[in-house]
């Protein structure tokens, strides 16, 4: 054999054991398996008008390969199945409306693999305003159907003629009552700043008018037209305690911030916003149930001593239609007249 062809045997040889020591169990980088990203975002703020520029921000999509400069995102906002945008490296995008309701925005993120994933979120655009009372308290206001509501909880301390409501905070003082007052959760100022004032009946109907010009505090047919306008059923709105499953869930705040978990059922569909800012009771003046429950006061008298009452709470997602003591201190949401 000569040497030439004993080289090159030698090298097939080699180059052969080289091949086989590269076909083991252990991948090279390029080989690893490409996941999908997570696609993550919010919007701000969550409800508006068509005045409203919505903005959505999804510099929180990841991924577990990709760099986030790396990944494209697209938005459909009416999450209609038609694309409003094309793919960007940015972020963030503005959205104005041009018609009210619920609007559905989706996300698409892809990766650099052309691997997808997508998020939703859900907004109102609603007709709103502006609401101020006699102390100069400022207050959002939203339409629901055909009526006008304050989207926050009362926080004056004076009637409307400039006359000062008591402030009670003796727990006995307060159950003795037969007039109007007012008082501060667990008698701290600051809790009026988020979930407003609670009040008695006697203040909520005193005649020197508790509500800002051109409203008032609704009564119990007022409420019973907002339930309808939300879709509570005719079977279910002459009932009491809790009704109209799905209702509340339209009424209540999303925030966990402020509401108990699971704060069941919480879409704020209506843009109603309520907020769970407990209440005092008739029976020893104490304070119960904030970030547990939201209780407002009707107009209407139920009998002597008790007038209509409605209640959302945390764990589910129903309107509670109550007959509660004049003596106890609740939330009040004023109606436009």
């Amino acid at each position: 054999m000569n040497l030439t062809r004993c080289i090159k045997r030698m090298m097939i040889a080699v180059c052969g054991l080289l091949i086989i020591s590269g076909c083991g169990d252990k991948k090279s980088p390029t080989e690893s398996k490409n996941t999908a990203p997570t696609a993550l975002f919010v919007v701000l703020p969550m409800m508006g008008s068509l005045d409203t520029d919505f903005q959505a921000d999804a510099s929180k999509s990841n991924d577990s390969e990709d760099p986030g400069s790396a990944l494209q995102v697209r938005w459909d906002w009416e999450n209609d199945g038609v694309w409003d945008t094309d793919y960007q490296a940015a972020k963030s995008a503005s959205h104005r409306y041009t018609t009210l309701g619920a609007k559905t925005i989706k996300l698409e993120v892809k990766d650099s693999g052309d691997l997808l994933s997508t998020a939703v979120n859900t907004i109102l655009v609603a007709e709103m305003g502006t609401l101020a009372d006699v102390d100069g308290n400022s207050y959002k206001t939203i339409k629901i159907g055909n009526q006008w509501w304050m989207a926050e909880n009362l926080k004056a301390t004076h009637y409307r003629n400039g006359d000062a409501v008591p402030q009670v905070t003796d727990n006995a003082a307060w159950t003795a009552l037969n007039t109007g007052a007012y008082c501060n959760y667990e008698n701290d100022a600051s809790n009026a700043t988020t979930y407003g004032r609670l009040y008695n009946w006697y203040a909520a109907t005193d005649v020197r008018k508790l509500a800002p010009l051109g409203w008032h505090v609704p009564t119990d047919a007022e409420w019973k037209t907002l339930e309808t306008a939300l879709g509570m059923s005719p079977a279910d709105i002459e009932g009491t305690w809790g009704r109209g499953d799905g209702i509340g869930g339209k009424m209540k705040e999303t925030s966990a911030t402020h509401w108990a978990g699971p704060n069941e059922g919480a879409t704020n569909a209506s843009g109603f916003t309520a907020l769970p800012a407990g209440s005092r009771r008739n029976t020893d003046g104490a304070f119960a149930d904030k970030g547990n429950n939201a209780l407002f006061w009707c107009s209407s008298e139920m009998n002597a001593t008790s007038a209509w009452t409605r209640g959302l709470a945390y764990n589910d997602a129903l309107v509670y239609r109550l007959n509660v003591v004049y003596t106890a201190g609740n939330s009040i949401r004023c109606i436009k007249d």
